[in-house]
């Protein structure tokens, strides 16, 4: 059996968000969790939306990596930089950052894997679209377990891009966010190499993704076909 030990919250943002994946680095203390965040400007991670990149005015839904870290894991040598407010629930996770994922319309950051110690990286799959329609079998703002692709009828691009950390990560301290608040976050990852695989149509679904070696192994499924994903 297992008991709850520690909750707290981090920030709320005043749209509809959804975490998919999460991973627990023991050597940095790091925790990093993969997600979606329908409204860029009013998500946690909305100061470090590139508006540029898809143009201000385009419905998007970005995908959101967001970078972690332990209290002992931050080297901030003023305590005012740490939010321990509850001092009986004092923040044991501090958000620092992160990076927005947003090379298509609608993305969903679904699963992640790595180490992100200092020579390590990170993967994360991500389903993308440019189909903005929307599920009609969702009524208002319900969320069918079975269906947590809300946009994009067409979800057939599945995407890999890898991330290394920036050397600014550890010394952020950052006060965490509380609800509506304006906050300004560091990218503290970086982008690196990157590839597509699209099926015929139907869409991908992945269900876990896991580092080996040197080789990334995901698992998921396709009614469709592509010439990488046989």
């Amino acid at each position: 059996l297992m008991d709850w030990t520690h909750t707290e919250l981090i920030g709320k943002a005043n749209t509809l968000e959804m975490c998919h994946s999460l991973l627990v680095d023991p050597t940095t203390q790091h925790v990093y969790m993969v997600g979606n965040s329908e409204t860029p400007d009013q998500s946690l991670l909305g100061s470090i939306f590139n508006s540029g990149e898809l143009g201000a005015s385009d419905e998007v839904q970005i995908g959101m990596i967001m970078d972690f870290a332990m209290t002992s894991a931050l080297t901030t040598t003023n305590s005012s930089d740490i939010d321990d407010d509850d001092t009986a629930n004092p923040h044991k996770l501090h958000l620092l950052g992160g990076r927005v994922e947003q090379a298509y319309r609608i993305n969903y950051p679904v699963a992640i894997a790595g180490v992100a110690g200092p020579n390590e990286k990170l993967y994360v799959a991500t389903i993308m679209t440019d189909d903005v329609s929307r599920d009609g079998s969702l009524d208002g703002d319900q969320v069918d377990p079975t269906k947590v692709f809300k946009y994009g009828t067409q979800n057939s691009i599945l995407f890999l891009r890898e991330y290394s950390k920036t050397d600014i990560a550890s010394n952020s301290g950052l006060i965490n966010p509380n609800a509506g608040e304006q906050i300004t976050l560091e990218k503290t990852l970086l982008r690196g190499e990157s590839k597509e695989y699209a099926t015929n149509g139907p869409p991908v679904n992945v269900a876990t993704m896991i580092q080996v070696d040197d080789r990334l192994i995901v698992g998921g499924s396709t009614e469709g076909v592509g010439s990488e994903l046989y």
